[in-house]
């Protein structure tokens, strides 16, 4: 194995299963020879696709899906790529963590280009864990480059291509070696020269493996480098109840975040992951100047361990994956009237008995609802639900919680006009379960603070499910030691 230059690691260790050590032992004797072999160049073209399932190749029976190679593009996220059609045309990541006096280099791709003015060269970007210089938002062409030295030490330049995630990236056009044995590459910037040692996504371990599914979700994750405390994740969703699949039909915008994951190395050290930070999807218009024809700009999901990686990664355990549907349609609406200051109005007397959604495998039951002034001294329109939303799918749903929108029942059908409100709860002494409160500011007569809706008392109101959270119970276990 190659030495790291990492600082002491608190001792995290937790002695490994004689399973896992003889698996980590076999796999470790099966991967000696092909570290040393000389790497002999592909013969095919590379092409690139940000939507994982457009190039995988699936294998459902066994509760796994393997898909053909993958890697990681800092601003892009997970990327597969198919095997390359032309000759010594290979996709290339960071094999270990680069670190200096001044910055960390975190995850590096080197793909092909396909555009004809970059003809026998590769797209570069370079994640460090730097933040973005302040010049960048005046003028970006005068944050100083990255100089890349690549083919026949050639230098490159990459500029700096703003924020992205957990640092500052850096992109740009080099013509590199692939057929070189080494295959490292000086870098000089922010006034430190070092070397980015690159690896073929054909030799690693990430890069051909069978992925878990559990209750039609697959979860990849793996590191961004050797030496790394950040992961890349990303999900495969494909429902398997009609329920769940009208949810992720009818949303525009799905995130995934896991609560809780687990990484054991070969050595058996334990380490939780401790932050997820999701990059939101760049500008439109952007996806028109990507360089990749088939690839497509996506959330950048990446989990922060409580410190770096200083052996291979053995095993990943994720036991929730939470599902966030987000800007919902198709989604029946509720009006209420909204009642006179103080006054409450019980379930029995609401509309449909209180029941504020009842479909595709959610129930929601309001207590009751009723009016009064706000903390902000504002008025705003309330309502109490203490009884358990009702849940019927076939995926291991455990948990869920929902946000509602408010429109002007004449300009809800435009989507104007919207309040999104806010929600609090509170634990019922007697019973021990948790109490919600849903709640919109409103005008009222006018003598408040005037926030929310311009409504009044005895106005309608219309309310719809504009947000969904469902906690998923499954076994996404990740096991690098694997055959």
């Amino acid at each position: 194995m190659n030495k790291l230059n990492l600082p002491d690691i608190p001792d995290l260790t937790a002695a490994p299963s004689d399973e896992l050590n003889e698996r980590t032992l076999a796999a470790m004797r099966a991967a000696e020879p092909r570290k040393t072999a000389k790497k002999i160049p592909l013969r095919k073209r590379i092409t690139v696709c940000a939507a994982l399932f457009c190039a995988a190749l699936v294998l459902m029976g066994a509760g796994v899906r393997l898909y053909e190679h993958l890697t990681f593009v800092p601003g892009m996220g997970v990327v597969t790529v198919t095997e390359p059609a032309e000759s010594e045309k290979e996709i290339f990541t960071l094999a270990r963590v680069v670190e200096t006096e001044n910055y960390r280099i975190e995850a590096v791709s080197m793909i092909p280009a396909e555009d004809e003015e970059h003809t026998e060269m590769w797209e570069v970007t370079v994640l460090t864990d730097q933040e973005v210089p302040d010049a960048y938002y005046g003028d970006p062409e005068a944050v100083p480059s990255m100089i890349l030295y690549g083919k026949d030490h050639t230098p490159y330049s990459l500029s700096c291509a703003g924020y992205r995630n957990i640092g500052t990236v850096y992109t740009g056009y080099a013509a590199i070696d692939p057929a070189s044995e080494t295959n490292e590459y000086p870098v000089y910037w922010n006034d430190k020269a070092c070397t980015l040692s690159m690896i073929s996504v054909n030799d690693t371990a990430w890069a051909n493996y069978r992925y878990p599914v559990s209750d039609g979700i697959t979860a990849v994750v793996f590191p961004l480098a050797e030496g790394s405390c950040h992961l890349a994740f990303d999900v495969i969703f494909e429902p398997e109840s009609e329920n769940m699949r009208f949810w992720k039909e009818n949303s525009e915008l799905i995130q995934y975040t896991v609560p809780d994951v687990t990484v054991t190395d070969i050595d058996g050290t334990i380490r939780k992951v401790t932050r997820q930070s999701g990059q939101s999807f760049l500008p439109p218009g952007t996806e028109a100047d990507n360089p990749f024809s088939l690839a497509g700009y996506k959330i950048e999901n990446i989990l922060t361990m409580e410190s770096p990686l200083t052996a291979e990664i053995a095993e990943i355990t994720i036991d929730k994956i939470i599902v966030d549907f987000r800007n919902l349609n198709n989604a029946s609406g509720y009006t209420v009237r909204i009642p006179e200051p103080a006054e409450t109005v019980p379930a029995e007397n609401l509309p449909n008995g209180g029941v504020f959604f009842d479909g595709h495998g959610i129930r929601i039951l309001f207590d009751e609802m009723t009016t009064r002034i706000s903390e902000q001294d504002t008025y705003e329109l309330a309502f109490r639900r203490g009884n358990p939303i009702g849940l019927d799918f076939e995926e291991n749903v455990t948990d869920v919680s929902f946000f509602p929108s408010y429109y002007e029942p004449d300009k809800a059908s435009d989507r104007i006009n919207i309040y999104t409100g806010s929600y609090t709860s509170e634990k019922n002494p007697d019973t021990g379960s948790r109490i919600w409160y849903y709640t919109m500011p409103f005008h009222g007569a006018g003598d408040r603070k005037k926030i929310g809706l311009p409504l009044t008392f005895g106005d309608e109101v219309l309310m719809y499910v504009n947000m969904l959270k469902l906690t998923v119970d499954g076994d996404w276990n990740i096991d690098f030691t694997s055959d």
